[in-house]
């Protein structure tokens, strides 16, 4: 086995700090030691050998080749890093020392899973009748299994983290929070069952991915499939035409059964960057988050975190939003002088772009007509807070009857007069108006703008990652054969973050190339083909802080795994 490619795997395991974690867990459970048969690998350590095969771009993560790799790939310095015993000569050949160590790794994944399985399953293996396992889940402790599940975000999420790290400093400084949230889902290598059985498939927790829609527009030729889904949380660039100064990576995910709790499962992975002071700001995502969601469940969370809301509408929510606060109208996420009523044209802006009945010049016109009747804000104030809004007149962009002592001033610029009557607060206070309701439909850019456009066409970056994802173990049907919940999550995380170093690995080569003037055309199409491979610009250096309880050993070769010699910034 490759040592650069090891080491990386190490490398991500010892930042992620898995060990300590694992003995934090069961700290907690256990705080009494009470013995027990010590693991003959530690939980960390299987981890390492799945991420392997992750890392190696298998379309597969069994516990069977990592007993293969144990016996017949890795070195006996590999195996001293690693703290395993190394085989022998006749174990290499047996196949019950093959057995041996399946078992092995199967009871540290387990160890490992009875501490982050929120939904725990000692029967792996029989199906379940529906009604043992309702009683079964019912007999559940919520606190155990809320515990649980924050175990398994913090540990898989880490994971992901400690990829991010891998990128040099100098790129991974350019990010400033800019990121697209999104879902895709993948199938189990366990069959579903109908709801006419009265028995549980063997991975009970997972369920149907259908997609039913009556949308000509979609693609309904997507079959439908037994399996999970994993939320993606993937960096982008602010706008469409900046620079491209870092690779997209993700650096948080949540896993669920497709379609099921989204706004709960996206504000926990958001908590765990919160919580460990990772960069945030504007997040992407369709019109099933910020627009389809609860706002107390999901708005409000994400608020407070500092993530800014880029989305689309659904049919139905685009023009005029809600009811009229304090006088006001709210058009696509925007709060505008209730005279702007009058001009239709101005409000369906949205449905007429989306059916086709203008381009996006005559978007642009509009949306520029739109602009004298807009409520600015008097003061910055962030989003889910109260908004203090100065009307159109009192900015002087629009000219009303009601507001008879800016007249003068109004008229010399030209302004059209309104001559309305008073429709609420908005109208009748002298200075500004303070709306205390927030709404979901508020975005950090103006639906439709040039800048909106530009903001959510980021968006499109998951689509790319969900492709390369599909590379991995999760785009194969028998590509994850270990079963239970936290044990499909945390494959589909090594997935992800094999996902994360290859890019990491290619835009750092790219980077170098371009550095040194040496990039063409015939290089660009290898480096397209190439499945694998390791720059030796990785941060694989270990930083302060880094698991003490990970033996680590240095590569036996003399490859340069630090980045003092990385190209210079452009």
């Amino acid at each position: 086995m490759s040592d650069p490619m090891f080491n990386v795997a190490l490398n991500i395991v010892e930042r992620a700090q898995l060990a300590s974690r694992i003995e934090r867990y069961k700290t907690a459970d256990r705080p009494v030691n009470t013995g027990g048969r010590k693991l003959s690998i530690p939980s960390h350590v299987a981890v390492t050998l799945l991420l392997i095969q992750a890392l190696e771009g298998d379309r597969a993560c069994h516990v069977t080749t990592a007993a293969t790799n144990v016996l017949q790939r890795l070195s006996p310095e590999q195996c001293t890093a690693l703290g395993i015993q190394v085989p022998t000569v006749f174990e290499k050949r047996s196949s019950a020392a093959h057995k041996r160590w399946r078992d092995r790794i199967h009871a540290s994944l387990d160890a490992l899973f009875r501490l982050i399985d929120p939904h725990w399953n000692p029967n792996r293996r029989n199906r379940w009748l529906k009604a043992d396992w309702n009683a079964h889940m019912q007999a559940r402790d919520p606190d155990i299994v809320e515990r649980k599940m924050e175990r398994l975000y913090d540990f898989n999420n880490a994971i992901l983290r400690a990829t991010t790290e891998l990128l040099p400093a100098k790129y991974r400084e350019k990010f400033q929070g800019a990121r697209a949230v999104d879902g895709t889902s993948y199938r189990t290598s366990c069959r579903g069952t109908s709801e006419k059985s009265n028995r549980m498939s063997v991975e009970p927790n997972a369920w149907w991915y259908n997609r039913n829609s009556k949308d000509k527009k979609l693609d309904n030729t997507k079959p439908k499939f037994h399996g999970y889904e994993a939320t993606l949380f993937i960096w982008t660039k602010e706008f469409t035409n900046d620079p491209d100064e870092y690779p997209f990576l993700v650096d948080a995910m949540a896993h669920n059964p497709p379609a099921k709790a989204a706004s709960e499962i996206v504000v926990r992975a958001a908590r765990t960057l919160f919580e460990n002071n990772a960069k945030v700001s504007t997040l992407r995502a369709d019109n099933q988050y910020w627009a389809g969601q609860n706002i107390d469940k999901f708005h409000q969370p994400l608020w407070t975190m500092g993530f800014k809301p880029v989305t689309s509408y659904r049919s139905g929510q685009r023009g005029l939003q809600g009811e009229a606060q304090h006088g006001a109208v709210r058009i696509d996420g925007d709060l505008y002088c209730p005279s702007i009523l009058d001009a239709p044209n101005l409000v369906n802006v949205g449905d007429d772009y989306m059916s086709g009945r203008i381009d996006r010049d005559k978007v642009r016109e509009r949306i520029a007509a739109r602009e004298p009747y807009l409520l600015k804000n008097k003061h910055k104030t962030p989003f889910g807070d109260k908004r203090v809004m100065m009307c159109p007149a009192k900015r002087g962009t629009l000219d009303c009857s009601l507001r008879q002592d800016l007249s003068a001033a109004n008229d010399r610029l030209g302004l059209p007069i309104f001559p309305v009557a008073s429709a609420g607060a908005i109208c009748d206070n002298k200075h500004s108006t303070t709306f205390g309701t927030p709404s979901k439909f508020e975005q950090e850019y103006r639906y439709l703008t040039d800048e909106w456009f530009e903001a959510y066409g980021q968006r499109s970056q998951v689509e790319s990652f969900n492709n390369d994802l599909k590379n991995s173990a999760l785009g194969s049907r028998n590509g994850i054969r270990l079963r239970g919940f936290a044990a499909v999550a945390l494959v589909s995380a090594l997935c992800v973050a094999s996902v994360n170093v290859q890019r990491i690995n290619t835009f750092v080569a790219r980077k170098t190339e371009e550095a040194e003037g040496r990039r063409s055309r015939a290089a660009s199409r290898s480096r397209s083909r190439r499945k694998s491979g390791w720059t030796d610009d990785l941060e694989t250096t270990p930083t302060p802080g880094d698991d003490p309880d990970f033996v680590r050993k240095e590569p036996r070769t003399g490859v340069r795994l630090s980045v003092e010699d990385s190209p210079p910034d452009d």
